[in-house]
C-alpha cells in the first residue's frame, strides 16, 4: 500500500492462529540403511511434526499470496493447555488454577524447537528464506486452546 507522497509502502503485517498440537521440530536421526550401507538421516518428530507443518502451512496459505520479499520480524506464541492437576475444584469458588500451579510450561518441548518446525512450515509461504527473519519473539504460555499464535511484519 502506497502512502501517497514519500512513495513508500506501508510495512506487512499479517497474524493468524493455527490450530492444533504444537510439534518440535530441528532434531535428526540417524541410521546404517541394511541393504545399501549408506548413512539415512530422517527428523525425529516424524508423524506428527510432519502433520503439524502441513497444519501451519495449510493455515498460512489463507494469508499470503506469496513469500515477503525482505527482512521480517516475527512474534510466536505456542500455546498450550494446563494439566489438569494444575486446578483445584471447590464448591464455593468452583473450579480455577490452584495456588502453587507454575506461571509458564516448563517442559519439553523447548519453544526453539517447536519455533524449528513452524519456520521451516512458513518457508517458502510467508518468506523466502528464513535468514529474513531478522527479529524474533517465540515463548510458550498456558491457554484454554493448543496452537500457535503469531505476528509477522515486514521491516522497513
Amino acid at each position: 500500500m502506497d502512502t501517497g507522497q514519500t512513495g513508500r509502502k506501508e510495512p506487512v503485517v499479517v497474524s493468524f492462529f493455527v490450530p492444533g498440537q504444537p510439534r518440535p521440530g530441528g532434531s535428526k536421526t540417524c541410521f546404517l540403511h541394511p541393504h545399501t550401507k549408506r548413512l539415512i538421516v530422517t527428523d525425529a518428530g516424524g508423524k506428527p511434526t510432519r502433520d503439524w507443518k502441513s497444519t501451519v502451512k495449510q493455515e498460512a496459505v489463507k494469508y499470503f499470496e506469496k513469500p515477503l520479499q525482505g527482512a521480517i520480524s516475527v512474534v510466536v506464541f505456542f500455546e498450550v493447555l494446563r494439566p489438569k492437576n494444575h486446578f483445584s475444584s471447590n464448591k464455593k469458588l468452583g473450579r480455577h488454577v490452584r495456588k502453587g500451579a507454575p506461571q509458564h510450561p516448563t517442559v519439553r518441548p523447548d519453544a526453539t524447537k517447536l519455533w524449528r518446525a513452524a519456520e521451516d512450515a512458513l518457508t517458502k509461504i510467508a518468506w523466502l528464506d528464513d535468514s529474513q527473519v531478522v527479529s524474533q519473539l517465540v515463548s510458550k504460555r498456558y491457554s484454554e486452546r493448543t496452537g500457535m499464535d503469531i505476528y509477522i511484519e515486514e521491516v522497513q
